[in-house]
């Protein structure tokens, strides 16, 4: 069995740090890529416009109106009196769909009044009134009103803005009401950021910042929830967009179950990983919980929100006791005994796990009251690391045992099958000394794979050598000064590229005493292959894994 659910991740990974395995890549750092950006468009009544049409891919405009301020009132004995009322300013954001028109009425001052009468009112939409004239009791002319200021109005389809214009100075005894008595606001959805009237002396105008559509975030993918003890904890990979104008996600939220949505700060898993993770704590074992995750962009958009991943906190069943390892050619049998702690969920079975070198995964797992497992098919000459845990009714793995060494798993007691000849080079296998050089060579091996020579009857290593890409090796050592006289078998053993066993062998007869050159330099055979050689298992470690037999 794979470890492949998220209840075993822990398990897994835990696994490989204590067995000396590399570390797992869960991916790479995300990059956001945007295709070319839309730029803000800008229209003015300073700029001469008088309107536009929304361009494609634009999706609001910052207005800024303001109306016309009113005209001062003049008197006879007074001359210019009551200065004009200033006009209305809009600032308000809208949202606008592509091709939609808008235009605008800019408003203009109201006329002073003077001796001849009141002023004229300024035009706009709509436009401000003229002010009134001024008689005296014997109904003699002695001055006028100011007229009102026009209004400044935006319109489109169906909407509208209105800053009003200013009211006549005079109005008292025959000033003018301005264009409108009130900034209005006819358009749905419209943000105002400003409704208010201005002192006199601002000019009018009508600005348009028109913005390019702003895409809120996509929801985070891969969404995982691991159950722990009292807590979950949550790993999401963002979801970078790559449209003009698309907005990246900034910050984080999660929901739990029917919550609100709550602000979270999620840390990268590694530095070579883009997925993010955080935990979520003081939940309730044994109980389900659904969670959800959206992105929040430096605009404020609210992103897309996962798809409802559940999760059950759970307290881990205790680690199984007095395992013990027994080794024979190409097997191990692992025992054990019942945790005696409980967890939230009883014990549904018993998972063991098989390192080598660099690689490792669950090797074999068993029935609730089966206390045993037998691995077939490892290698000769290799130390395994073995660990087993208990796995609960949720599929959850338990607290793991210490690791325990197996040691170097024996070679075969006898000369096994042979899967085709060695070649030799520089001596005669029908004539050789105990203690003399040996040359051999063969093919077929796993590329870059371990390679160990034997002698038997008595099966003695004579070195190991690495097999070159091609699966290719040569062999030069020595044989055992002390080797009896007779017929023996020399072997090169190790695994093909599909993982299976791969013995080259040949025979050869010992006669006559050690070569004097080689008399005192001795012999002792490897208990076991070495960290290098181990290192260089790392492959077939993996095949181990993929195609091990295990029986309860």
């Amino acid at each position: 069995m794979q470890l492949t659910s998220s209840p075993r991740r822990a398990l897994g990974l835990l696994a490989v740090s204590t067995i000396g395995m590399s570390t797992a890549v869960l991916g790479v750092t995300g990059t956001a890529s945007a295709a070319e950006e839309l730029e803000t468009l800008y229209f003015s009544s300073y700029e001469g416009d008088a309107g536009f049409v929304v361009p494609e891919g634009y999706c609001s405009v910052d207005w800024e109106l303001q109306g016309a301020d009113g005209g001062r009132g003049w008197l006879v004995d007074d001359e210019i009196v009551d200065p004009a009322t200033g006009a209305g300013r809009l600032v308000v954001t809208t949202g606008v769909s592509a091709t939609q028109t808008f235009s605008w009425v800019t408003g203009e001052y109201g006329v002073d009044g003077d001796p001849d009468g009141g002023g004229a009112g300024g035009a706009g939409a709509p436009a401000g009134a003229a002010g009134d004239d001024v008689l005296d009791g014997d109904d003699t002319l002695v001055g006028g009103g100011g007229g009102g200021g026009g209004a400044t109005t935006v319109t489109g389809p169906s909407v509208s803005l209105l800053a009003h214009g200013g009211v006549g100075g005079g109005a008292d005894v025959g000033g003018a009401g301005g264009g409108g008595t009130a900034n209005v606001v006819t358009w749905p959805g419209a943000a105002v950021a400003q409704n208010t009237t201005l002192e006199v002396g601002y000019s009018s105008y009508v600005s348009a910042d028109v913005q390019p559509c702003i895409a809120a975030p996509l929801a985070p993918k891969d969404v995982d929830v691991t159950g722990g003890n009292g807590s979950l904890q949550v790993s999401f990979v963002p979801t970078w967009n790559d449209e003009p104008n698309s907005s990246q996600p900034d910050t984080w939220e999660y929901k739990l179950g029917a919550g609100d949505w709550t602000a979270v700060t999620p840390v990268r898993e590694d530095e070579y990983s883009a997925r993010l993770s955080f935990p979520l704590t003081g939940l309730t074992n044994g109980t389900s919980y659904g969670v959800q995750v959206r992105g929040i962009s430096e605009e404020g958009l609210e992103g897309a929100a996962s798809s409802v991943v559940t999760g059950i906190p759970y307290a881990p069943i205790g680690a199984p006791g007095n395992v013990k390892v027994t080794s024979t050619y190409g097997s191990i049998t692992v025992t054990w005994t019942a945790p005696t702690v409980a967890g939230t969920f009883p014990v549904a079975g018993y998972g063991v796990g098989l390192g080598a070198g660099e690689m490792g995964g669950e090797a074999c797992e068993t029935a609730a009251d089966v206390l045993t497992c037998t691995i077939t098919d490892l290698y000769a000459g290799t130390d395994y690391s073995v660990v087993v845990y208990a796995i609960d009714s949720a599929g959850n793995a338990g607290k793991a045992s210490p690791f325990l060494m197996t040691g170097a798993l024996p070679f075969p007691a006898a000369v096994p099958a042979s899967n085709g000849p060695l070649a030799t080079s520089g001596f005669s296998a029908g004539a050789v000394t105990p203690g003399s050089t040996i040359t051999v060579s063969g093919s077929g091996y796993a590329a870059f794979s371990t390679v160990t020579v034997l002698v038997y009857s008595t099966p003695t290593v004579l070195g190991t050598v690495q097999a070159d890409a091609t699966g290719a090796f040569t062999f030069t050592g020595a044989l055992p000064a002390g080797l009896a006289a007779g017929s023996h078998t020399l072997v090169a053993a190790g695994y093909d590229g599909d993982g299976n066993a791969r013995y080259l062998t040949m025979p050869i007869t010992v006669s006559g005493a050690a070569a004097a050159s080689l008399a005192s330099t001795g012999f002792a055979a490897l208990p076991y292959l070495g960290a290098g050689a181990l290192a260089l298992l790392a492959g077939g470690g993996l095949i181990v894994g993929a195609r091990r037999r295990a029986t309860a």
